[in-house]
């Protein structure tokens, strides 16, 4: 209620007070960490979100902020670490293997980008985004007979998403 007013003290004093109550509350602490990220507090969040950790080991979201925490603040190795637990943890959805993907190639591993997006269709086939970034990735790498596969489904499973279809176009011929 107060975050989304931007009344941030009065949010960190609930969110802190929440803790206090209850210190295993992860989503207070991770809640608390948004807020201190989105002041540009990245310290502070960092020590939240470590001591969630040390609270639940297997916290895939914790996991997860760490790892968007330690991208923005340019230390890629700790990021995929953090990425890759919590892309390993998740057993329900795609967002944390997605973005685990996502980092990887954008951190320069696009191979390794596109054997965890593979990995993540064999549970959901239907991921959009999961194909799509396949097909960006293998145009990107110059594999146009794979990047045409994934477009294919692409427009198998969304026939009317225009953009598919252009994309689809574009690479069937040649552009």
């Amino acid at each position: 209620f107060y975050t989304a007013r931007g009344l941030y003290k009065e949010a960190e004093q609930q969110y802190l007070g929440a803790i206090e109550r209850n210190n295993i509350l992860l989503p207070a602490y991770l809640n608390l960490a948004d807020l201190y990220r989105a002041q540009s507090r990245d310290s502070d969040a960092r020590e939240l979100l470590l001591q969630a950790l040390s609270i639940e080991e297997g916290s895939g979201a914790t996991l997860h902020a760490l790892g968007l925490l330690e991208t923005r603040a340019d230390n890629p190795d700790k990021a995929l670490d953090y990425l890759r637990r919590a892309a390993e943890l998740e057993q329900a959805g795609t967002r944390h293997r997605f973005v685990y993907a996502i980092a990887q190639h954008d951190l320069g591993e696009p191979r390794q980008a596109i054997a965890t997006l593979e990995a993540l269709l064999e549970n959901v086939p239907s991921d959009l985004d999961a194909i799509l970034a396949l097909t960006n990735y293998h145009t990107e790498l110059g594999e146009r007979d794979k990047a045409l596969t994934y477009a294919r489904q692409l427009i198998t499973l969304a026939p009317q998403n225009q953009g598919y279809q252009q994309l689809y176009e574009s690479l069937e011929s040649g552009q």
